[in-house]
């Protein structure tokens, strides 16, 4: 039961409070006194129309709230707030929609009513008369008048109710009668596997056979693997055979290189010993012609120590040149083995890559 209706800037109602009484409430009065204006507060609250801003009152201004309160019997109110501006255009904007039951506010989106007001307020369009509305059932046709007292008494939920569930049997006895002839049509091809049970041995045994098979391939990978490792360990076993060979040549050609290192030597020392011989040369001569000038002197005077001495170097410097000539031609004689054994592997004693005559003669002219 409603107790009150407050309207608050709605229309041409500044601020208008109306109290109900039990029964029927007519509202009565002159043309444009604001009577539509009072149904329409009262959409308004139900069902959240009209919307847009027109409705806002001119009596706030720019700017302000349209509130629609109704007090019900359980000494709780129920009210919607539209906060309402005009913009620049001077066009009416709803900024803002909120509905409260009591001290507690509900959002709701912007043309909605939350579940928790519709539950509250519990109001149809049968508990609205409009003026020029044609009296209630009264001319109303037998299917109507059922219609809205099964809304009344919520008999229409269960009718709504019992159509779902008969729905939900045809579709289900539709479903039992596809599914007796599916269930023919298998039992009519279970006939033909009637040997099903040698089959299930026939199948175990394959599938032991297929865990053999597997197991084999398996083993086939294995053997696989160490056959390319053997073939691999092979092929680098016949590679180091091949470079044994190269290795005796390199020994050769590391004493080969000593030699050649020792005849640079020898060689320096040889040119030593030339200008040595030079000098031993040039002090003969003017040792000789001092003994010419002197030959007068007393023989016992001269002391010929050092020029001894002298003869023994040259001699021993002499030996060796002749040493240093025949080790040269041994020298000679080893690089030309050393290039002839180049020739016949082909490789590089550094690196052991191929190598032609292009490259050998580099060599050659590099010793």
């Amino acid at each position: 039961m409603f107790k009150h209706l407050h309207i608050q800037l709605f229309q041409s109602h500044e601020d208008t409070l109306l109290y109900f009484d039990n029964g029927v409430n007519v509202i009565f009065g002159l043309s444009q006194a604001g009577k539509t204006a009072i149904a329409r507060a009262m959409r308004l609250l139900i069902d959240n129309r009209p919307l847009g801003g027109r409705f806002f009152s001119d009596f706030a201004g720019d700017q302000g709230e349209t509130k629609i309160t109704l007090g019900l019997d359980e000494s709780k109110d129920i009210s919607i707030e539209k906060s309402i501006r005009i913009n620049k255009d001077g066009d009416k904007q709803v900024i803002k929609t909120s509905y409260k039951i009591g001290d507690i506010e509900f959002s709701s989106p912007r043309d909605q009513v939350p579940d928790q007001v519709v539950s509250a307020l519990n109001i149809s369009e049968l508990n609205i008369q409009r003026q020029f509305d044609p009296p209630f059932l009264v001319s109303a046709s037998g299917g109507e008048i059922a219609k809205t007292i099964n809304r009344i008494t919520r008999l229409e939920e269960v009718d709504e109710w019992v159509a779902e569930l008969t729905n939900e049997i045809n579709a289900g006895n539709r479903d039992a009668v596809r599914m007796e002839g599916e269930a023919k049509d298998l039992i009519k091809e279970l006939e033909q596997y009637g040997d099903l049970y040698e089959t299930e041995k026939i199948v175990a045994d394959l599938k032991s056979t297929d865990g053999d098979i597997n197991s084999l391939f398996i083993k086939e990978r294995d053997l696989d693997r160490l056959l390319l490792q053997i073939f691999e360990t092979s092929n680098a076993k016949e590679k180091l055979e091949e470079f044994l060979p190269v290795e005796r040549y390199i020994l050769k050609i590391e004493k080969l290189q000593f030699d050649i290192d020792l005849f640079d030597e020898l060689e320096k020392s040889l040119v030593r010993i030339e200008k040595l011989k030079d000098i031993i040369d040039s002090n003969e001569i003017q040792l000789r012609q001092l003994t010419a000038v002197s030959g007068d002197l007393d023989a016992s005077v001269f002391d010929d120590t050092a020029y001894n001495t002298l003869k023994r170097l040259l001699r021993s410097y002499e030996q060796s040149f002749d040493d240093l000539g025949q080790k040269k031609d041994w020298l000679i004689n080893r690089k030309n083995e050393y290039l002839a054994a180049l020739e016949e592997i082909k490789k590089c004693p550094i690196c052991l890559a191929d190598i032609d005559s292009k490259h050998i003669k580099q060599i050659a002219k590099e010793l």
